[in-house]
């Protein structure tokens, strides 16, 4: 037992060591992401039109607008030791990309120089910014770890235009506001977490949601639940101006299938098409999940229903990590956070071939918190793992082969629909 236990001192050591990268690194990235947001405004990167932007100054500048809404997330990895750094190089270029895109469409459409389009990009980005405290009591989309692409597109063309349009926020450029989103991607990728932490990112600044909860027996109930909460966004918005977020609380593919194959749907379908056709001009915002959108009906999918469709796959190994570290946060267990093994836990997933939500892993942490034995005992990365075997006891679904090429086809089915962001258009 006295080399046991000398063993796992001396393991315990070694893994303090190992992370102990990661904060020192870290706090070099806040005192230079500080840095730059004190400098905003001041420097302009990549500002002249036409100028070679895309490098070094078109990433920091996608950085800077990125930590300004979810501080901590890229570039912030619990630890060094078997990280895949490619996966967040990836991540970061994608938006770096996405970012570029988005400044030189402004431009085009308001027929400004490009300084003044990225002024309005970070402007409009801002306005969905909540301020991260890193101490696990993050609010919406703050709380979500890894997903940086997603998220990004999310604050852009969903959050940021309806907190605009309910605050009456006039920044000389805004987005249409869409009439409903999709969320899709196989199982246990988040996609209910996400749209969930959405939701609560919006109620932050006082956007109305309107949860709804359909029955998968009772047709007629669940026809009425729509109209209900269509009616009463068309209401909210006659009376006070602002946008409701109508959450469908279970999957779109279940509820509002194909009307030729599964004609008991006929009536869920019908009425999500009379209520939900062009509705932001009526006061609502509809938001749900699928894990095949194949399956639903085409009707739905179109522009003017569907505007805005974003795949979810699983959590790259970084997001893990740094999920796993904000749950410890936020159940008070920041000492563990500092010695907790991350990488025998990714390894434990990756050879079950396991994919969790990061609801999930917040459930993993808080039942191991729940089963210590002493209430100073530090969580352990066994303790987490040994959760997780329990959990998966009762068949839960894997990401295999199979799934992962029916996201690749299900990618390639909604880009036929002509997905597009909603057209930009000049403020009145």
């Amino acid at each position: 037992m006295l080399i046991s236990a000398i063993n796992g001192f001396n393991n315990s050591i070694s893994i303090k060591k190992r992370n102990q990268n990661y904060i020192n690194n870290k706090k070099v990235e806040e005192r230079n992401t500080a840095s730059q947001i004190k400098n905003y405004g001041q420097n302009e990167i990549g500002a002249v039109k036409n100028k070679p932007s895309f490098g070094f100054d078109a990433f920091s500048l996608a950085l800077l607008g990125y930590a300004l809404l979810y501080a901590g997330v890229i570039g912030a990895g619990v630890y060094q030791t078997g990280i895949d750094e490619r996966t967040r190089k990836k991540e970061e270029q994608k938006l770096a990309r996405e970012t570029e895109a988005s400044i030189d469409n402004i431009s085009e459409k308001l027929r400004v120089p490009y300084h003044e389009a990225r002024e309005y990009h970070y402007n409009f980005l801002r306005l969905a910014e909540i301020k991260p405290t890193n101490d696990g009591n993050e609010k919406g989309l703050n709380a979500v770890q890894g997903y940086g692409i997603e998220k990004y597109k999310l604050a852009m063309d969903v959050i940021a235009p309806i907190i605009a349009k309910n605050t009456n926020r006039n920044l000389g450029y805004s987005k249409q506001i869409p009439n409903g989103v999709i969320l899709y991607g196989p199982t246990g990728g988040g996609k209910t977490y996400i749209a969930d932490k959405v939701c609560e990112h919006m109620e932050y600044f006082g956007v109305p949601v309107e949860n709804v909860n359909l029955d998968g027996s009772n047709h007629s109930k669940n026809v009425r639940s729509i109209q209900n909460a269509f009616l009463k966004a068309e209401e909210n918005y006659k009376k006070t101006g602002k946008i409701t977020v109508i959450n469908f609380k279970e999957d779109a593919d279940v509820f509002f299938l194909d009307r030729r194959t599964n004609p008991e749907c006929v009536k869920e379908v019908r009425a999500l098409l009379k209520y939900g056709e062009n509705c932001a001009k009526k006061g609502a915002v509809w938001i749900g999940t699928a894990n095949n959108p194949q399956m639903m009906d085409a009707a739905i999918l179109r522009p003017g229903r569907t505007d805005v469709k974003i795949p979810i796959g699983d959590m790259e190994d970084f997001a893990i990590a740094d999920m796993l570290k904000y749950t410890l946060y936020k159940y008070d267990e920041k000492e563990s956070s500092e010695t907790f093994d991350y990488p025998k836990v990714i390894d434990t997933m990756k050879n079950q071939m396991v994919v969790y939500t990061p609801a999930e892993l917040e459930l993993f942490v808080a039942q191991a918190k729940n089963n210590k034995l002493l209430p100073k005992q530090e969580i352990t990365a066994d303790m987490v793992i040994a959760e997780m075997q329990k959990y998966s006891q009762n068949d839960f679904p894997t990401l295999t082969d199979e799934m992962i090429e029916r996201f690749s086809k299900d990618k390639d089915y909604i880009a036929s629909f002509e997905e597009k962001t909603p057209e930009d258009n000049l403020t009145a």
